[in-house]
């Protein structure tokens, strides 16, 4: 056994094993339900990982979250990745949505709730809708949506910030709630309406 364990921690520091896992790893598939409305279909990860014996390497993880219904509302196709299906959350991590990024309403345009900050994304868990599962709602865009600052601070990174949570005792649903994060002297211009 002892010698089992040791064969396993030498692979793992050994530099060579590292390429196993760099570069651009398979997509993992999590389940086959088809997206609920506004649902994030895939996340994209891209990181640089340190083994801690001086060999790095880049790496680009996909998950896939859901399928997309076709456009005439028959049968399931992948996530689109491209650009115009693309939502920034952090400098290393892409969300898209089988709907186009700009046919989502802009954050800017909506009105805050007496009880708070306009709310950009939901993390819907135990979702009735999905199957007993947890999903991401695109509520509205942000500015950090489209665009990352790679000189900003981790958290300046990110398009949406914690803004509290709702239970429904009935359903036994609950979701996380998240407004847009941002400067106040960033530009708030939607750039879909360019």
């Amino acid at each position: 056994m002892k010698l089992a364990v040791l064969i396993l921690i030498m692979t793992y520091l050994t530099p060579g094993w590292s390429q196993t896992v760099c570069g651009v790893i398979p997509t993992y598939f999590k389940n086959n339900n088809t997206c609920p409305p506004r649902a994030v279909c895939s996340d994209v990860f891209e990181m640089t990982r340190d083994f801690q014996n001086g060999t790095t390497c880049t790496e680009t993880r996909t998950t896939s979250n859901c399928l997309c219904l076709n456009s005439e509302g028959r049968g399931v196709h992948l996530c689109p990745i491209d650009d115009d299906h693309r939502i920034y959350n952090l400098g290393g991590h892409r969300q898209y949505t089988c709907e186009p990024t700009c046919s989502f309403p802009w954050c800017g345009n909506r009105t805050p709730s007496p009880n708070g900050p306009v709310i950009a994304t939901t993390s819907e868990q135990n979702s009735h809708s999905f199957g007993g599962k947890t999903f991401t709602r695109i509520e509205c865009r942000c500015p950090r949506h489209h665009r990352v600052n790679p000189q900003a601070s981790h958290n300046q990174q990110r398009a949406t910030q914690y803004a509290g949570h709702r239970f429904n005792t009935a359903t036994r649903h609950y979701s996380t709630l998240y407004s847009c994060n941002f400067l106040p002297h960033e530009d708030i211009s939607d750039p879909c309406a360019q």
